[in-house]
């Protein structure tokens, strides 16, 4: 039985990023993945870094109120920052590029108006873009747009390989090929079964994505 800290079931970019910060600050870690590291859902991902949210400022205020619904968004703003930073502190080499993003409709412009609006008035940074300039700036014809800068798009599974590498260069034990079979809990511990062996742990963290 081998003995870490935490086990992270997983090996995706998920997994990766925690398995780093966990790792960068002393935690002995282990990564479990059933088949290749960044090859699942992570290789399939859009690869955008996005600052929005994915329901609109207007939704979430509604649902939460303005203050909390502008928590979420500054949350979200420092989550990009932070990754984007991370990725260049450690001279992950995944092709990252800062971009725009553009938030349009063809047909509803008065609800995308206000949806400007309430992101401004959340202090969130942003531009309108008419149908010339929208055209312009994307050849998207007869459309407005929210125009919001700041985002960034990298290779997930580059990303993914290279926060494992800087993982396991702070200690962190990585398995491909790894399935795990059942997981044991106890207030004490948390024991994980595979098929090569059994690993007990303090805690451990699902990443399996979709």
């Amino acid at each position: 039985v081998d003995i870490v800290d935490v086990v992270i079931i997983g090996g995706g970019v998920t997994g990766a990023a925690v398995a780093w910060k966990l790792a960068s600050s002393g935690i002995r870690v282990a990564v479990l993945e059933a088949q290749r590291v960044g090859r699942g859902s992570t290789a399939a991902s859009t690869a955008l870094l996005m600052q929005e949210p994915d329901e609109d400022f207007g939704a979430l205020r509604e649902r939460y109120g303005a203050a909390i619904t502008q928590r979420i968004w500054q949350r979200s703003r420092r989550a990009r920052d932070d990754f984007i930073h991370t990725l260049k502190a450690l001279r992950v080499s995944c092709d990252l590029v800062l971009r725009d993003s553009l938030y349009y409709t063809i047909d509803d412009h008065a609800r995308l108006r206000r949806e400007l609006t309430m992101r401004r008035d959340g202090g969130v940074g942003a531009t309108w873009l008419d149908a010339a300039a929208l055209e312009k700036v994307a050849n998207i014809e007869r459309g407005v747009a929210i125009r919001t800068s700041g985002n960034a798009q990298a290779d997930p599974y580059k990303v993914c390989i290279g926060l494992l590498d800087a993982a396991e260069r702070r200690g962190a034990a990585i398995f491909e090929h790894t399935r795990v079979t059942r997981i044991d809990t106890s207030p004490q511990r948390v024991i994980v079964h595979t098929a090569k062996g059994r690993i007990r742990a303090e805690q451990v963290v699902i990443a399996t994505g979709y």
